[in-house]
């Protein structure tokens, strides 16, 4: 992970260049009760648009490397998946 990444979108809005934590970082805060409520803010791909990851109050949590699709039923349509994963993965299943 870079220092000093922007954490950004397809919008206009430029957000400042932010430090992201790993996953399992913030899982321990988490666990742990050491993260204050808002200071924990998921980042996926960037791909919203007009949505850009600006958490001035607290940390980037990097989810891109939570990429699993963990199961998929055909039948009822329900996929059950990791918050990194991507829209081409999850057409993938369907």
């Amino acid at each position: 992970m870079r220092g000093g990444e922007r954490f950004g979108s397809f919008g206009l809005a430029t957000p400042p260049a932010r430090h992201a934590i790993p996953a399992d970082h913030a899982v321990a805060l988490l666990k742990s009760g050491a993260a204050k409520p808002g200071s924990l803010l998921g980042y996926g791909n960037g791909r919203s648009y007009g949505d850009t990851c600006q958490n001035q109050a607290g940390s980037v949590v990097d989810m891109r490397p939570l990429n699993r699709v963990r199961a998929f039923n055909a039948g009822t349509g329900v996929l059950e998946a990791d918050a990194g994963v991507l829209l081409r993965d999850i057409i993938s299943h369907a």
